[in-house]
C-alpha cells in the first residue's frame, strides 16, 4: 500500500467542483460537518461507453455539467473535463466488481459527517456537495495486489462506531499533516490503513457469524441485500420489487427458504446490533436508532422493550461491570 497524498481540509464551504474521477482509492473522512455524495464504480469493462445520463440522481446535485474552469477538485488531480471520459485504463474495475457482488455493498449515495467517511475506488467518480463547512482529512492511496494480496476495501459509506477512536486517529492525522518524511508518511498511511481496517472489524461484527443456505437463489440473494441494507431504511415491499415478486409472494417464499418472515429477520438483525451498541459503546440512544434502521430512539425504545422485557437504558446498566 502505498499513500499519494495527505490533505487536512478546514472549514471548506464548498467544493471547487461538484464531482471527480480519482485514479486511485480516495478516502473523504470528515471530522466536522456533513456533505452530500454519490459514489459511481468505475466501468466493468475498460473503454465501454457510459451511459448518455444518470438513471437517478442524488437529491440536491444538478444534472447539468460540472462547475467549469482551471480549478482542481478538492485535493483531487483529475479536471473537470476529464470526469466525462470512460474508466479505461483501470483493469481492476472489473475485479472490483466481482468482490463487491460477493461481499455486502455499501451505501453509494447519501450524506456524510463526523462518524463516517466515504471511499471512492480507482477509476470511480464522487459526486458531492457540501451541507455545512467540512473541516476532514482528504487521503488517496494505492493497493497493489502483487505486494498487498487481494484488495478487501468496499467502496461507498463507512460508518463507525468506536468514535474515541476514531477522534484519536483523526489527532494524529493532524499531527502528521507537516512530517513529509518517509517516517511520517508511513505512519500516516498507517493511521488511515487504521481508519479502514476499524470499519471493517466493526462491519464484520454486524454480519451472522454463520452463512445462511438455501438452495433457492433469489432468497439467498434477498438475504444478503438484508444483511448489507439493515442499517438504513429498507421498505420490504421495495426489496420485493426488486426480486421481481410481490410482497406476500416474498413473505412465503423467504420463509419456506429460511424458516422465519423477511420482516423478522430484518428486526433480529437490527435488535443484535442495538444490543452491541448498548454494550459495547457510548452512543445516545437516538444514535443507536440511526444506525440500526430505525426512525428515532422512542420507536427504538419500544421495540427493544417489546422483544427483550427490558428498556434499552436497564439494558445498558445491566452491562456495567
Amino acid at each position: 500500500m502505498k499513500l499519494n497524498e495527505h490533505i487536512h481540509w478546514r472549514n471548506k464551504a464548498h467544493f471547487d467542483l461538484d464531482e471527480d474521477r480519482y485514479e486511485t482509492w480516495t478516502l473523504f473522512a470528515v471530522e466536522e460537518g456533513t456533505f452530500r455524495f454519490e459514489v459511481e464504480l468505475p466501468l466493468e469493462e475498460p473503454g465501454t461507453p457510459e451511459k448518455p445520463e444518470r438513471e437517478t440522481a442524488l437529491p440536491g446535485f444538478s444534472e447539468a455539467a460540472p462547475n467549469s474552469g482551471p480549478q482542481q477538485a478538492s485535493g483531487g488531480r483529475t479536471p473537470a473535463a476529464d470526469a466525462s471520459r470512460p474508466a479505461a485504463g483501470f483493469p481492476e474495475a472489473a475485479k472490483l466488481r466481482a468482490a463487491s457482488r460477493c461481499a455486502p455493498a455499501l451505501p453509494l449515495a447519501g450524506e456524510a459527517g463526523f462518524g463516517s467517511a466515504v471511499l471512492c475506488p480507482p477509476g470511480g467518480r464522487l459526486r458531492r456537495q457540501t451541507v455545512t463547512p467540512l473541516t476532514f482529512h482528504y487521503v488517496q492511496f494505492e493497493w497493489s495486489e502483487e505486494q498487498d494480496g487481494p484488495c478487501p476495501w468496499v467502496p461507498g459509506l463507512l460508518a463507525f462506531e468506536d468514535l474515541r477512536r476514531l477522534r484519536s486517529n483523526y489527532a494524529h492525522l493532524r499531527g502528521a499533516e507537516s512530517d513529509a518524511s518517509s517516517a511520517g508518511r508511513s505512519w500516516t498511511l498507517h493511521l488511515a490503513l487504521d481508519l479502514l481496517r476499524l470499519h471493517q472489524t466493526e462491519r464484520r461484527r454486524d454480519l451472522r457469524p454463520g452463512a445462511r443456505f438455501t438452495e433457492d437463489a433469489l432468497m439467498a440473494r434477498a438475504a444478503a441485500e438484508i444483511e448489507a441494507r439493515f442499517g438504513a431504511p429498507l421498505p420490504l415491499e421495495a426489496l420485493a420489487a426488486e426480486l421481481g415478486l410481490g410482497p406476500v409472494q416474498f413473505t412465503r417464499r423467504f420463509r419456506a427458504a429460511f424458516g422465519e418472515t423477511p420482516s423478522r429477520f430484518l428486526k433480529s438483525l437490527r435488535l443484535a446490533r442495538a444490543r452491541r451498541l448498548l454494550g459495547d459503546t457510548e452512543l445516545t440512544l437516538s444514535d443507536i436508532a440511526e444506525r440500526c434502521g430505525y426512525e428515532n430512539g422512542f420507536y427504538l425504545s419500544r421495540v427493544f422493550a417489546a422483544e427483550t422485557g427490558v428498556s434499552p437504558s436497564e439494558y445498558r446498566r445491566r452491562r456495567r461491570i
